[in-house]
């Protein structure tokens, strides 16, 4: 997990970001937060899809984002990445690494979340199973509900700190990639919004000195 320490001076900026446990929260302590409050924390804290039809509506920008996967067809400009997110499968009993060794399986994903057509290509001789939250996700595959789950290595490095014993009773390989995202600011094609990408690739760029990597 990539942390920063940083001081800048913020303005006002209209860009909201997408709500994921532990990274972007409701109440603002995640740790992608943490960073966002050297830039600037007057930003809305909502869904995945109501952010995605919340900047397209208003023109304006969400975080984190990768334009690759973007569902609306409009013209997007992003910015640096924070960092690359990755995700894998996760099982009960034995370790995934392609669609083809989960063919035919119940595979649970995150609704909310925007996949490529190689992922929903790879889903084709699957039984999706949707859940809006990760631990939806993650409970229904313990009650058996779903046979394998595709999650983000990252995010479930933080669930795992708050439920350690699941650690060691997942089955999976967080080097065996199904899909690798930015997570960057996405904005819609702007004059004011590429001044807005600019501001937020210099902040990043004046902190990378001091880019922690956590466990």
């Amino acid at each position: 997990m990539v942390f920063i320490f940083f001081s800048f001076t913020a303005q006002a900026s209209n860009f909201v970001t997408v709500q994921l446990d532990g990274l972007c929260q409701y109440d603002k302590q995640g740790v992608y937060d943490k960073l966002l409050k050297g830039f600037d924390d007057s930003y809305k804290v909502m869904p995945a899809k109501r952010a995605q039809i919340y900047i397209v509506k208003n023109k304006s920008c969400a975080f984190p984002l990768d334009s690759k996967f973007f569902r609306a067809k409009v013209d997007l400009i992003q910015s640096q990445s924070v960092q690359v997110v990755h995700t894998v499968f996760y099982s009960l009993k034995k370790v995934y690494r392609s669609f083809n060794e989960v063919k035919n399986l119940r595979v649970g994903i995150r609704s909310e979340l925007g996949f490529s057509p190689k992922v929903w290509k790879g889903m084709s001789h699957n039984t999706e199973v949707k859940y809006k939250k990760l631990e939806q996700n993650v409970k229904m595959l313990l009650l058996g509900r779903s046979d394998v789950i595709l999650e983000f290595v990252e995010d479930m490095e933080i669930y795992f700190k708050q439920y350690p014993e699941l650690k060691e009773k997942l089955k999976y390989d967080t080097s065996a990639h199904i899909e690798n995202f930015d997570d960057a600011l996405i904005c819609i094609d702007t004059p004011e919004n590429r001044k807005l990408i600019k501001r937020f690739n210099a902040f990043l760029g004046e902190n990378k000195n001091e880019v922690l990597a956590q466990p």
